[in-house]
C-alpha cells in the first residue's frame, strides 16, 4: 500500500506503472493532478482515495487496474483524458460527484475512458446533471450507464414478463442484445418470466423474432430503445404491454406479422405521445391506454 504525502501536487505520469502487488493508494490533499499512466496495469489495485484537491486525471492513468471494484471522482475535477480507467474489468461502479461533467480529453481522436469496464458497469452521477451527462461529448457514448445518484435497483425492471400459446419458456432468437445477463427463464403458474442481473434498458435487434408461441410480453419501464424486428413474425403475439411513460426509440419492422388483432399498451397518460412518436406512430390504430 502507498500513501502520497500533503506536501505532493502531481502524482507523475508511470509513477506507479506496472506495480502489479500494490493494493491500494491513499493521496494527500494538495494533489492537483494524476498524470498520463501514473497507476496504469497496477492489476491487484482494488482501492484508492483520490482527494478533493484533484482537478485532472490524464490519460490511461488507471488504465489495467483489473482489480479497482469502484472509484469515486470527486467533485474538483473538470478534465479527463483518453482511456483513463480503460481495461479496468472489474469496476461495476463510477461515482462522479461534479455538477458539469468533466472534459472528455481526447488522444488522437479518441477518449473511451471506460471501456472494457465490468458488464453493467453503471456511472452514478448528481441527479439535476444526469442529462447533461447523457448528452455531453464523449460520456454521451455511456448514456445507458449513466443513473442518477442514490438510484435504487427496481427489481421488476430487471424481468420480461410473458405468456405462450404451449404454456412453456420461449427462448430469444439472440439473448446478447439486452446488455445485460440473462440469470432465469422460467415458466410457472401461467406465466413465464426472464430475470436479468440488472434493469433493462435497450432490446436489441430481432430479440424475440420468430418466437411463433409467443403470446403476450411486457415491457418493463426501464427501456429506453427498442431495436427493429424484435417481435417480427411472431404470429401468436396478441398482446404488447408497453411501461415506460416516455416512448423508447423503435426500430423498424417490430411489431410486424403479429397475430390478427394484436394491441399495444402504453400508460394512459403517453397514449398522445406514443401514438406520435416516429415508429410508433405505424401502430397508432392499435395502440391503447393501459392503467399499469
Amino acid at each position: 500500500s502507498v500513501t502520497i504525502g500533503n506536501s505532493v501536487t502531481d502524482v507523475w505520469s508511470s509513477a506507479f506503472e506496472g506495480c502489479s502487488s500494490l493494493t491500494s493508494v491513499t493521496i494527500g490533499n494538495s494533489v492537483t493532478d494524476i498524470w498520463s499512466s501514473a497507476f496504469k496495469g497496477c492489476s491487484s489495485l482494488t482501492s484508492i482515495a483520490i482527494p478533493d484537491s484533484v482537478t485532472e486525471i490524464s490519460t490511461s492513468a488507471f488504465k489495467g487496474c483489473s482489480s479497482l471494484t469502484s472509484i469515486t471522482i470527486p467533485d474538483s475535477v473538470t478534465e479527463i483524458s483518453a482511456a483513463a480507467f480503460e481495461g479496468c474489468s472489474s469496476l461495476v461502479s463510477v461515482y462522479c460527484k461534479p455538477a458539469t461533467p468533466p472534459a472528455a480529453i481526447e488522444n488522437f481522436g479518441y477518449w473511451d475512458a471506460f471501456d472494457d469496464n465490468a458488464y453493467g458497469r453503471k456511472i452514478y452521477v448528481p441527479a439535476e446533471s444526469v442529462d447533461t451527462y447523457k448528452s455531453a461529448e464523449g460520456w454521451s457514448k455511456y448514456a445507458n450507464s449513466i443513473y442518477p445518484e442514490g438510484y435504487v435497483l427496481n427489481p421488476e425492471n430487471c424481468k420480461i414478463y410473458y405468456t405462450t400459446t404451449d404454456g412453456k419458456v420461449v427462448t430469444p432468437y439472440d439473448s446478447t442484445v439486452f446488455g445485460v445477463n440473462i440469470v432465469s427463464n422460467t415458466y410457472e403458474n401461467g406465466q413465464g418470466f426472464i430475470t436479468f442481473d440488472w434493469e433493462v434498458t435497450s432490446i436489441g435487434n430481432m430479440a424475440f423474432y420468430n418466437c411463433k408461441n409467443l403470446v403476450s410480453v411486457t415491457i418493463p419501464d426501464s427501456v429506453t430503445e427498442i431495436g427493429g424486428m424484435i417481435f417480427f413474425n411472431c404470429t401468436s403475439l396478441k398482446e404488447v404491454y408497453c411501461k415506460p411513460t416516455t416512448p423508447p426509440t423503435l426500430g423498424i419492422y417490430v411489431f410486424d406479422s403479429n397475430a390478427t388483432g394484436r394491441k399495444i399498451y402504453v400508460p394512459v397518460a403517453a397514449v398522445d405521445a406514443y401514438k406520435s412518436a416516429q415508429g410508433w406512430r405505424e401502430y397508432k390504430s392499435v395502440i391503447v391506454g393501459y392503467d399499469f
